[in-house]
């Protein structure tokens, strides 16, 4: 899992640096998720919802099924990635999609290494 973990920071980073106007910063980092989920849900789903997305496409195409339980709101997965980044302030200049990624493997995958 740590080896995906580096295979996807290394990844967005790449596309950080084609995407992003200002390199010392991601295109999204997690104090950016976290204040847009603070005060625009709708933002901060819509950015989730993508990220989850992209995590259900890989297992897809690795011949497994989304690990998140189909009845799972996107307001739950929401208020899990925002405790995530509540309690985990020293890590919120990381890429808010590595951070997503890693909030919705702990709570809803534990175990999971797809």
């Amino acid at each position: 899992m740590k080896k995906l973990a580096l295979a996807v920071l290394a990844a967005l980073l790449s596309a950080h640096t084609c995407f992003a106007d200002d390199h010392s910063t991601y295109f999204v980092d997690g104090n950016k998720l976290y204040e847009r989920c603070m005060e625009n849900g709708i933002w901060c789903i819509a950015y989730i919802e993508g990220v989850l997305g992209a995590m259900d496409a890989r297992r897809i195409l690795h011949g497994s099924s989304s690990c998140v339980r189909p009845n799972v709101a996107a307001g739950q997965v929401r208020d899990v990635v925002a405790r995530f980044l509540a309690a985990h302030p020293e890590n919120r200049d990381a890429p808010a999609a590595l951070l997503a990624m890693t909030a919705i493997r702990e709570t809803f995958c534990p175990g999971d290494s797809t």
